[in-house]
């Protein structure tokens, strides 16, 4: 049987992307090519299914949640759309 070797990528819908690339990079530092790639660094990667009715994400509308690894434990990142 094949095994998967890492994640491919993470892909979201967004009201306005470019805005939303934009905020990524300037709070995240997350700088992209011209095809969304991002070489990031070595470290591991959860991969942690929840039961359904989880308020682990929030609202219940929220499927799925996708955290960033931190730089630094002294900074905080907030995200308003």
């Amino acid at each position: 049987m094949e095994r998967v070797v890492g994640i491919g990528g993470y892909f979201l819908r967004a009201a306005d992307p470019a805005a939303l690339s934009t905020w990524y990079r300037e709070s995240l530092g997350l700088d992209t090519d011209e095809n969304g790639a991002w070489h990031q660094e070595a470290g591991a990667t959860v991969f942690a299914p929840f039961e359904a009715d989880t308020d682990y994400f929030g609202s219940r509308s929220t499927s799925d949640r996708a955290p960033s690894t931190p730089c630094s434990t002294f900074g905080s990142v907030t995200w308003t759309p």
